[in-house]
């Protein structure tokens, strides 16, 4: 009894009692004579019939047994003495359930509810029967109401069953009541109707004899046949409709992992590639929570991502996670795992969320990519849930593909971060390059300056001394050129496009790298003529000019000519380098773009220093800028390589707008002046009160904004870099003291950063040292009628 729960037992128990109350009390009313020697025989045989009815008997899809017993039985009510009969159903019962090695619970089950349902329902059948042998009947069910009686007695045995079979549902399941649907009900109610009236015509055939009877057998095993065809296909289209349903299911399921799937790969960005995967997943699963781990290269486990965390982590992350051999220990399985247990905490991607109990179960999801173990998503859920066999394989197969789009993510990224690396080292090799050019160059340019300084010192006359101040100042502007050249080429950052002149551009790299070319007895010819400004990462275009002009050169290490030419049409800006060197190689031509592919260096068996990398970022650079690349080269007679630039006019650097300048010159404006550089800031100040305005001189930021808290001034002119305070930390306590304060800024390096920094401040403008005269004084005049619009 073990195998039924306390109220089954009790429920069972008390069915017996009903059922042998009931055997008892009907053996006195319907023993009317002595069981005889020829009884016996016939009692057998409902027996044998009785075993091999529930031996071929079939189960339906609501686990109805469904078999021509009830015909059986009917047939021996009439047939037997009563004591035989009773002794027929436990026997016949007894031996159907050893044979088909049922749980001993349904047999004895079977057994009584069997009892129960004969003794009520068989009374009747008895009664009516023997009314109708005292009325001169000789053959039983020939007459309507003795048909309408068995009718009645096949219902009553149908109802008694079901309601006992009910109850023993209900109490073996713990007081879960499962209604059967209205379709199995008619058809199990049609079946006994169906039954009934044959066991009275077995009945009938019996009293006439025994080969009628078996006679009668033939469409009792014929319909026996049909009710099980009927019960297997109905089984059959029960199981079809759930694969039905099922494949349905599985398919609306794999519509939403794909559309997860697409959603990941639109993503470029692997950090919100992560958030996305965890926060649409947990959607579709119902799932509270959820977080992405994934392993580092050392195996370390991290949490990288996550979704709705009831105490979220207090930084972007990674996170190592607090029991990392708990994640290794699940991840070495690579299986989809529901966890319901004490290892729900140990999982908790933070320790602050180890602490306490937030969930109850959580299903581990690993991300397995080649039977490489990327990590695992763990999605958790706030009540108690399965996990099928059906979603455990559809995870298992969502995870593997998106543990593919991962594993790209982060290959691109890394190929990315490579690519950055490949041109950051090409732009250093190339700075190594042209060192000698760029000290020839200021040697030259220092020379020059001091040469007619001194120049101008030594002699009385002034037209002289004038004409070597000019020269000394057109020296200075083109080292302010080289400077900004270089610069605007060394400088490390992402790829930023502006409007740029690619004239101003190429005319620097040349002249760094000049002095080197001609070393080779090269000779240079210019076509260099002015081109539209175009938005483009300047630097980078540089590197690419320059990286054309170092193959060149070493193209010719006997010497030659090299031609620089810079052009442009209505939509391209063009530019050529054509030297006369040994051309390439036909067993190259094909892949001189790819990394690493050389004919310089020790891969490509030559002493001239060379990586084949430069061409490999220069046609990433180009791509990127959406240009093109043509290269002609002959063996033995020299090279064209051809960069095409679309000519972009839309700028990515918002324009600030500043007033009209008026005619007339401004005088007379009190600025206050900061460069930690005396010799600068005297000269410059000398220049401005030339100009007629009144200068005070501060050597740094702290003087200054005390100088102007005590003292009024219209515009401030400062240093970007000075120690301690410097020119954007100044200008931002000035505009806290002085909202309407104007501060223009000027600076040696001018990077990207520090000019948005100070714009961003509320610079006025920045300019680039050295500084003309004429460009500060243009920046005061704007900086002043900006001041003065704001005041009116």
């Amino acid at each position: 009894m073990r195998a039924l729960s306390k109220a089954a037992r009790t429920y069972l128990i008390a069915l017996w009692a009903v059922a042998l109350l009931l055997a008892s009390l009907s053996l006195p009313l319907f023993w009317r004579e002595t069981i005889s020697l020829n009884q016996v025989l016939p009692a057998l045989f409902f027996v044998i019939m009785l075993t091999i009815a529930d031996l071929t008997a079939s189960v339906n899809q609501r686990g109805r047994t469904v078999s021509i017993a009830l015909a059986i039985l009917i047939a021996g009510l009439t047939a037997l003495n009563w004591p035989l009969f009773l002794i027929v159903v436990v026997l016949g019962t007894i031996c159907a359930a050893i044979a088909r090695d049922i749980p001993w619970w349904q047999a004895i089950s079977l057994l009584a509810m069997r009892l129960v349902a004969l003794t009520v329902g068989g009374s009747l059948v008895l009664i009516n029967w023997r009314f109708a042998q005292q009325n001169g009947a000789t053959l039983p069910y020939t007459t309507l109401p003795d048909l309408l009686g068995l009718v009645a007695t096949g219902a009553l045995i149908y109802a008694i069953e079901r309601f006992i079979e009910t109850g023993l549902i209900y109490f073996r399941d713990d007081g879960t009541l499962r209604r059967p649907g209205a379709a199995t009900s008619k058809t199990c109610a049609g079946m006994s109707f169906l039954l009934t009236p044959l066991g009275g015509l077995l009945a009938t055939l019996w009293q006439i004899n025994g080969w009628a009877f078996a006679l009668g057998i033939v469409p009792a095993v014929v319909v026996q046949l049909s009710l099980r065809d009927q019960t297997e296909l109905a089984v059959r289209n029960a199981e079809n409709q759930r694969l039905a349903a099922e494949s349905a299911n599985t398919n609306a399921r794999l519509e939403q992992y794909n559309q997860i799937l697409i959603a990941l790969i639109v993503q470029r960005d692997l950090s919100k590639m992560l958030e996305t995967l965890c926060e649409k997943l947990a959607n579709m699963l119902g799932a509270a929570n959820g977080w992405v781990v994934l392993t580092d290269q050392n195996q370390a486990p991290a949490t990288v991502a996550s979704y709705n965390l009831p105490i979220p982590p207090g930084s972007p992350g990674p996170h190592l996670v607090p029991w990392p051999q708990k994640y290794e220990s699940m991840l070495s399985r690579q299986n989809v795992s529901l966890v319901t247990d004490t290892r729900l905490q140990t999982l908790a991607p933070t320790r602050a969320l180890a602490e306490g109990q937030f969930w109850e179960a959580l299903i581990f999801i690993p991300l397995v990519d080649e039977q490489r173990v990327l990590g695992a998503l763990c999605l958790t859920f706030a009540e108690m849930r399965g996990l099928n066999e059906s979603e455990r394989r559809l995870l298992t197969i969502f995870a593997r593909q998106a543990a593919t789009v991962i594993d790209n993510a982060r290959l691109l990224r890394e190929v990315q971060e490579s690519q950055n690396e490949l041109i950051q080292s090409s732009k250093l090799a190339a700075v190594g390059t042209f060192a000698a050019g760029i000290a020839h160059e200021f040697n030259n340019l220092l020379a020059g300056m001091l040469g007619y300084a001194q120049l101008g010192l030594a002699v009385p006359d002034t037209e002289t001394k004038n004409e070597s101040l000019k020269v000394v100042v057109d020296t200075c502007k083109r080292g302010k050129s080289i400077t900004g050249s270089l610069l605007t080429f060394a400088r490390r950052r992402e790829s930023h496009r502006e409007l740029a002149d690619l004239y101003e551009a190429v005319q620097g790299t040349l002249t760094l790298m000049e002095l080197d070319i001609r070393k080779f007895n090269i000779t240079i010819e210019r076509s260099i003529k002015p081109v539209p400004l175009t938005v483009c990462d300047a630097g980078q275009i540089s590197q690419v000019f320059l990286n054309l002009l170092t193959n060149a050169r070493d193209a010719m290490n006997d010497g030659g000519t090299l031609l620089v030419s810079l052009d442009n049409d209505e939509h391209e800006i063009v530019l050529s380098v054509r030297d006369t060197g040994c051309g390439i190689p036909d067993t190259i031509r094909d892949k001189i773009f790819e990394p690493f592919v050389t004919t310089k260096g020790a891969l490509g068996g030559s002493e001239t220093p060379g990586t084949g990398l430069g061409l490999s970022v220069s046609y990433g650079i180009v791509k990127s800028h959406n240009g093109k690349f043509e290269v002609d080269s002959l063996p033995g007679q020299g090279t064209t390589m051809t960069v095409r630039l679309p000519i972009v006019t839309e700028s990515e650097v918002p324009q600030l707008p500043t007033p009209e300048l008026e005619n007339g010159e401004i005088a007379g404006l009190r600025l206050l002046l900061v460069d930690d550089d005396e010799a600068v800031g005297t000269s410059l100040r000398s220049l401005l009160m030339q100009a007629g305005h009144s200068v005070t001189f501060v050597g740094d930021g702290a003087s200054a904004l005390q100088q102007y808290r005590s003292t009024t001034y219209d515009i401030v002119l400062s240093d970007m870099s000075m120690p301690g305070m410097n020119g954007i930390d100044l200008l931002q306590a000035l505009r806290v003291h002085d909202d309407s304060a104007r501060v223009i800024i000027f600076t040696g390096q001018a990077m990207e950063e520090q000019v948005k920094s100070a714009y961003a401040a509320g610079a006025s403008t920045v300019l680039r040292k050295p500084v003309e005269v004429e460009e500060m004084l243009n920046a005061i005049k704007v900086a002043w009628l900006q001041r003065s619009s704001v005041h009116s």
